[in-house]
């Protein structure tokens, strides 16, 4: 039997344990798990069990010697072997909307049964997605470093016709010449195509046609007194306010200050335009989250936060960021998803702090701090150092 994504795909027993399960997933070839299928002797699917439930299991300390049968979700959603893309398309859609009361619209990796409930393969939707595309829209990307760049290229390969806007002069050079001023496996083969068929564009400031979704990805770098340099986001604001048409769509990127996007960005949309934000116009953060050397396989994978100015404007966030990732995490408000930004950031400083630390201390006592972190976190699950 033919099981799809075979080295991201764990098999587990309802009576395998907790303990048998994490070590199972330490193994894995990348250490990354897909989806972990719980099923019978005769590959019945009995339930799902994945990494995020044991980390949430972990959380409420419960004894890693719990079966699988104990603690899986018993219900997943799945698919039937035998029907249709579209039909899987609009049935995971369904379900997955029912269950979460809206919130979601998509999860990426569902079960594809036979009618007696027996495993035959797993979707990713994500693949399903690339042959639905949906007509794009016109984009406009403002700030083209590693954020932006990366996000104008990937939302061409969803059939959005994206323009970049950078003040920089030379970099707009480099980059309709096809040359990227970052280090992203494929993306200067990516940006290159985009660019001959039309999809993309650079340009030092917006031309006259008019984009009705505008990202704003600027740099808000820290000044010597501890605050963010914000004049580059005000600046675009102010560009921005001044083409804004009603129905349009801003969504804020950049790493700021949490209130940021109401107290700054929405005034200055509001004061140029003289439309209002969440009745007139959509507004919306949506923190970018990516690593260097990932960022194209991240944007298309990693689920998208969004926090709207109002209900309208986090329901037209996220059908924009549904024709680039399966997955959509609403938070409450602007500033809830402005947070989950800082808090991404400021752990991953953090990690890096504590194991770097751990690295210059060994040194100083003559001990391999690779071999030791190693050994402290095998099978340890409560250290990921």
């Amino acid at each position: 039997m033919k099981i799809g994504l075979k080295k991201n795909v764990l098999i587990s027993t309802p009576n395998d344990s907790l303990n048998l399960i994490i070590k199972r997933m330490g193994r894995a070839p990348d250490k990354i798990i897909e989806i972990n299928l719980v099923v019978d002797e005769k590959m019945k699917l009995k339930g799902i069990l994945n990494s995020a439930d044991i980390i949430r299991l972990l959380a409420n300390k419960t004894s890693m010697d719990k079966k699988a049968k104990d603690v899986m979700i018993q219900n997943p959603i799945t698919a039937s072997i035998f029907s249709s893309d579209d039909e899987i398309l609009k049935i995971v859609r369904s379900k997955v909307s029912k269950r979460t009361e809206g919130k979601k619209d998509l999860t990426r990796f569902i079960p594809l049964l036979d009618k007696d409930g027996i495993v035959h393969d797993v979707m990713d939707i994500f693949s399903l997605l690339n042959r639905f595309p949906r007509k794009g829209d016109n984009v406009e990307v403002y700030g083209l470093g590693f954020v932006g760049l990366t996000l104008a290229v990937s939302l061409t390969g969803r059939g959005h016709i994206v323009r970049g806007i950078d003040i920089s002069s030379e970099l707009i050079r480099n980059l309709n010449k096809g040359r990227p001023n970052i280090f992203e496996p494929l993306l200067p083969d990516m940006m290159r195509k985009a660019l001959e068929n039309k999809q993309l564009s650079f340009r030092t400031s917006p031309d006259k046609e008019h984009s009705r979704v505008v990202i704003i990805s600027v740099g808000t770098p820290i000044k010597k007194n501890g605050f963010p340099f914000l004049k580059s986001l005000t600046d675009v604001c102010n560009l921005v306010g001044s083409r804004l048409l009603r129905g349009d769509l801003v969504m804020l990127r950049s790493t700021v200050p949490v209130g940021t996007t109401r107290n700054i960005v929405a005034n200055l949309l509001k004061k140029k335009s003289g439309l209002v934000p969440g009745e007139d116009f959509n507004l919306a953060f949506a923190p970018e989250r990516t690593v260097e050397g990932q960022a194209l396989k991240e944007l298309t994978s990693l689920p998208q936060i969004i926090g709207g100015f109002s209900k309208n404007c986090t329901e037209r966030a996220t059908a924009f960021w549904q024709s680039l990732t399966p997955s959509v995490v609403h938070v409450n408000s602007l500033e809830d998803a402005e947070f989950v930004k800082l808090i991404n950031n400021s752990y991953r400083d953090l990690s890096f702090a504590f194991a770097n630390g751990l690295a210059l201390m060994s040194d100083k006592i003559n001990l391999n701090a690779y071999n030791i972190i190693a050994a402290a976190n095998e099978g340890y699950p409560r250290n990921l150092i």
